[in-house]
């Protein structure tokens, strides 16, 4: 708490996402995915998806994402993945990214739990508990700009509760 109230952040190690998912979705999976032609990424912002599922390179803007919401449902998780591989979706992306998932949950769970205790207000657990909506946003970022501060993005604000970064060292995933 003393780090979120003075720092507003602090870093977790949490060791249960096994390195063979963490291989697998930062290695082949993330780069499938980025892989995906444009017109086809781009159908994600013009279908029953939430606003702007997909978020292309733009002058100014020197990453692409894509959002899966509600993504510990699998049927968020499925229909994000049949939008993007029709006929047959991607069964391997809907394994690795939903292990991924589970265990991320799992560690914003706990993170949420001793955030509501050291409030004092553990009464309220249930009906927090029943509002969340987990997303997932997918982001490769071109390195940065400057290479003093290494600052990759500029500063901004998340708007949920708890943001989770996973950081992954650079790659060039298009090679």
């Amino acid at each position: 708490m003393e780090a979120l109230e003075t720092q507003g952040f602090f870093e977790a190690v949490y060791d249960d996402v096994s390195s063979e998912t963490l291989e697998e979705l930062f290695g082949p999976v993330l780069k499938e995915l980025f892989g995906v032609p444009l017109d086809v990424k781009m159908i994600m912002n013009h279908s029953d998806m939430p606003y702007e599922a997909y978020a292309p390179r733009r002058p100014g803007c020197n990453f692409e994402s894509l959002k899966v919401d509600d993504a510990s449902s699998d049927s968020s998780l499925s229909n994000f993945v049949a939008l993007l591989w029709p006929p047959n979706g991607n069964p391997h992306f809907c394994e690795v990214v939903g292990t991924y998932i589970r265990k991320i949950r799992e560690l914003e769970t706990m993170m949420r739990l001793m955030v509501v205790e050291a409030l004092g207000v553990e009464k309220e657990w249930e009906s927090l508990e029943k509002s969340v909506v987990y997303e997932l946003r997918m982001t490769e970022y071109d390195a940065p700009e400057n290479q003093e501060t290494m600052v990759a993005m500029s500063t901004h604000l998340d708007i949920n509760i708890i943001t989770i970064l996973r950081q992954q060292k650079a790659r060039d995933w298009r090679s």
